[in-house]
């Protein structure tokens, strides 16, 4: 048996006891691809390690650049990149006075009404810090799977420009929610 089968057993193990299918799919991938990660990095690490045992005595190792985040701006869609969203958008509550999960549907919401249905969780993280200038970590970012189930949300794969990507995009009852929270901040002041 494989690595590789040795992985997927886990994986499946690890999520038979999900009752929801749409969170059981979402846990499988993200373990799926934390495994496999894992997997790459123990394989490189070993090849270094054979690599270092095969160096003449005396030799230099070669100088690695610095790691970049290249991996994660490639992610980010020129689409994305060119959005012009503002601090205060119209029919959107204040950024100050919503909760972390509030600010994902924030951004989602503006997003839509700018023409993009659907941003990956590093898109949420790049427009959140490009215009409120705020750090949130991808893994807080997909504690959006959090408003699946009350249907504020929906996870979904995307076809763009030959690639696939794992969006995430607000639905009806999560524009209800930002909408109801704004206009209650209109009547409070």
């Amino acid at each position: 048996m494989s690595d590789y089968d040795d992985i997927l057993k886990r994986v499946e193990k690890a999520v038979a006891a999900v009752s929801d299918e749409g969170l059981r799919k979402i846990a499988f991938e993200h373990l799926l691809r934390r495994e496999l990660e894992q997997q790459d990095k123990r394989g490189s690490s070993e090849q270094r390690n054979e690599a270092r045992a095969r160096r003449q005595p005396g030799a230099r190792p070669v100088a690695r650049a610095p790691k970049t985040e290249a991996k994660t701006q490639l992610a980010i869609r020129e689409r994305v990149r060119g959005l012009q969203i503002s601090t205060d958008q119209e029919g959107l509550p204040a950024w100050d006075s919503i909760s972390n999960l509030e600010k994902y549907l924030w951004v989602l919401q503006a997003a839509n009404t700018n023409g993009v249905d659907g941003l990956t969780s590093a898109e949420i993280k790049f427009l959140i810090a490009e215009v409120f200038r705020e750090n949130h970590e991808t893994n807080q970012i997909n504690n959006l799977k959090t408003k699946l189930k009350s249907g504020h949300v929906h996870s979904s794969s995307l076809e763009e420009d030959k690639a696939t990507f794992r969006v995430w995009k607000i639905l009806r009852r999560g524009i209800q929610h930002l909408e109801s929270l704004a206009a209650r901040a209109r009547s409070n002041s």
